[in-house]
């Protein structure tokens, strides 16, 4: 029996989706009664350094967009979903990466949040990819850990219903060759930034906000690499 490996993000637009084991790509899906109001966001609480939340692995940065937020990694895909980075209950979540992921040995990332089509929080901001003139002035994504920075072009923006492909991890050099080339065909405008089987990519995955359900989810590849 295979063995059920991760959950997904819910986003704001009231559905969970539950990542299936390696093989399969059909999340269950079901819906939520949550309803966001301003007063309930708090995004990036103040910790204290001797306080610091374990769990922080990164931040995440676009330019005038976000700053510096907190990126969250723990053993499931379900706890930040609704906590924040002090782990206290919050309906808006954080930032954070899949479970399954080794930060310090993969070549694909991919990190959850929410959106709300009502309030500001961090990946609301994100929503603005769904037109290119967008992407033209917000092109780069960086990414800043304890000991370097990596900054990625956004090559793919995709608009996806009850289709979970971007999920997988697991690959040969042949198939990720042919998932990227899936990533880059299923955007939904020319973004002109090309991509092969050498580049380690980021996924970001939130609600579009449209009424139909569907999941914005944007590809970068690393373009460069401070220490």
């Amino acid at each position: 029996m295979r063995k059920k490996v991760a959950v997904v993000s819910i986003i704001i637009c009231l559905l969970i989706i539950m990542i299936p084991d390696r093989v399969k790509e059909t999340p269950q899906v079901e819906k939520q009664a949550t309803n966001v109001q301003a007063t309930d966001i708090n995004t990036t609480a103040t910790v204290k350094e001797e306080e610091k939340n374990q769990d922080e692995k990164l931040t995440l940065s676009i330019n005038d967009l976000i700053q510096n937020e907190k990126v969250m990694q723990t053993t499931d895909n379900e706890f930040y979903m609704n906590h924040n980075n002090k782990k206290e209950k919050f309906i808006g979540g954080s930032l954070f990466v899949d479970y399954r992921i080794d930060l310090n040995n993969t070549r694909k990332i991919i990190i959850y949040g929410h959106s709300s089509s009502t309030v500001d929080i961090p990946f609301t901001k994100l929503l603005g990819y769904k037109k290119q003139s967008f992407l033209i002035n917000h092109p780069n994504i960086e990414l800043t850990y304890p000991d370097k920075k990596e900054i990625y072009q956004i090559f793919t923006v995709m608009l996806l219903k009850e289709d979970y492909f971007y999920t997988r991890l697991a690959f040969s050099d042949e198939k990720f060759k042919s998932h990227l080339e899936e990533l880059k065909k299923k955007s939904i405008y020319d973004t002109g930034i090309n991509i092969d089987e050498t580049n380690k990519i980021l996924i970001l995955q939130t609600c579009s906000q449209d009424e139909d359900g569907q999941y914005l989810v944007i590809g970068a590849k690393l373009k460069e690499k401070i220490w």
